[in-house]
């Protein structure tokens, strides 16, 4: 099996352990962290850091509402990159669900880093939701690293 189908398969199994399904994948193929990532200033959003590597498991909100709306995978990690697939999913014609927040992270196979998850919502959810750590899957493992949730500064939504 190709890597990029590996990479596929294990990125829908991830995103199925936490109920959110993958509905774009861009730039398929491993990347090369060139030193330290640092957390760029994205325009417009607050940004707070995830503990334990781990990644946004959103429940439904209060009135039973699916808040997640997406997510996007890009090679390298590009919160930029993401706050902009937000901000156009938002102004989409037909779209009733705003994004307000996202997370973005590193995905790694086994040990080394593959490439970037940028997942949407419609609400801020606190650091109790950040319960996503990866998972072993075709006999590869699937962790994440440098996770970061996004706000949106001027419409923040809390469930």
């Amino acid at each position: 099996m190709k890597t990029s189908a590996v990479l596929l398969s294990a990125l829908a199994a991830l995103a199925q352990a936490q109920l959110m399904p993958i509905d774009q994948i861009d730039q398929i193929g491993p990347i090369v962290l060139a030193g330290p990532i640092q957390i760029p200033d994205v325009k417009g959003y607050l940004v707070q850091q995830l503990p334990f590597n781990s990644a946004i498991k959103a429940p439904l909100d209060c009135n039973t509402t699916e808040t997640y709306i997406g997510s996007r995978v890009l090679k390298g990690w590009q919160p930029t990159a993401c706050a902009a697939v937000c901000n156009e999913q938002s102004g989409q014609k037909g779209v009733s669900k705003k994004c307000r927040a996202f997370n973005s992270y590193l995905t790694y196979v086994n040990g080394q880093p593959f490439g970037s998850v940028c997942s949407m919502y419609t609400v801020t959810w606190g650091i109790q939701h950040a319960i996503n750590n990866g998972q072993a899957h075709n006999g590869a493992n699937y962790t994440l690293g440098y996770s970061y949730l996004f706000t949106n500064a001027s419409e923040p939504a809390y469930p």
